[in-house]
């Protein structure tokens, strides 16, 4: 398989690509300056025959790439650059397949497909984060009521209790999340807030995992006890820790992570 997350040594003027999912990224090296570029293509649905998909992706590389470079100036002649998976630096808002309802005392696991962020740095100098790329361009909303909340990614996509081998692609992790209802009451919810920027990034057979991460519901007018101990799942065993988390958390947290229908407020989504 190709190593999607690999170091390169850039030539002076040469123009290296590199392509994750959807989006291509472009850098080019100028005397001491690092030059970025970036383009997304449409996204390929799954569900689609093979043929139409060779076809589309042929059709994008055929086209004589338009370059809108972002410029660096280093101080100094840094040639060698790491591409790295990390999180959106904000949480994410999905939705499951369709409504479900876990009873009291019940747990159910659920596995979530994040879309990743690509860091470029220097490979001598990780902390020197040159830009960060989004795979998938991800639509603003907003998490909660309109008088408490926070600004959010919303994700077009489903919340599933499977594994299923179209769940992995290059620039997708997957979340797995076991929830338990502790409460005495049922619980019911139509989207989940999970704060990844909390949560490291695995790789397993060239594929990325995150953290597991372990809810407890307590009951409607509380929040959820929420755990992030940097525990990869038992699915991704043999993994090996690739980014870590954007905000280390070292102990539980309780936050508001469930939202029913009654709740979501359309009026909230920015465009």
């Amino acid at each position: 398989m190709q190593n999607y997350w690999s170091d390169i040594e850039l030539q002076p003027d040469e123009i290296y690509t590199h392509q994750v999912g959807p989006v291509t990224i472009y850098l080019k090296k100028v005397a001491n300056e690092i030059w970025v570029a970036h383009k997304h293509i449409p996204i390929v649905d799954n569900n689609a025959d093979d043929d139409k998909e060779l076809s589309s992706n042929e059709e994008v590389n055929h086209k004589e790439p338009k370059y809108d470079w972002v410029r660096w100036a280093l101080k100094e002649d840094i040639r060698k650059f790491s591409f790295k998976p990390c999180f959106p630096d904000r949480p994410i808002v999905v939705k499951p397949e369709y409504p479900f309802k876990i009873s009291k005392g019940a747990e159910a696991r659920i596995y979530l497909r994040i879309p990743v962020f690509i860091r470029v740095a220097p490979t001598d100098y990780p902390d020197f984060v040159i830009t960060e790329i989004p795979s998938v361009i991800l639509s603003n909303t907003w998490f909660g009521v309109f008088t408490e909340g926070e600004l959010c990614y919303w994700l077009p996509t489903t919340a599933r209790r499977n594994i299923d081998p179209q769940m992995f692609e290059q620039h997708m992790a997957v979340c797995t999340m076991q929830i338990k209802n502790n409460s005495q009451e049922e619980l019911k919810f139509e989207n989940i807030c999970l704060r990844v920027e909390r949560l490291s990034l695995y790789r397993k057979d060239d594929y990325l995992w995150a953290d597991q991460t372990d809810i407890t519901f307590q009951g409607e007018e509380k929040n959820c006890d929420i755990e992030m101990k940097g525990r990869i799942p038992f699915e991704a065993k043999g993994g090996s820790l690739i980014t870590g988390p954007r905000t280390p958390i070292k102990k539980g947290i309780a936050e508001f992570t469930f939202q029913r229908l009654k709740e979501f407020h359309p009026l909230g989504l920015i465009h």
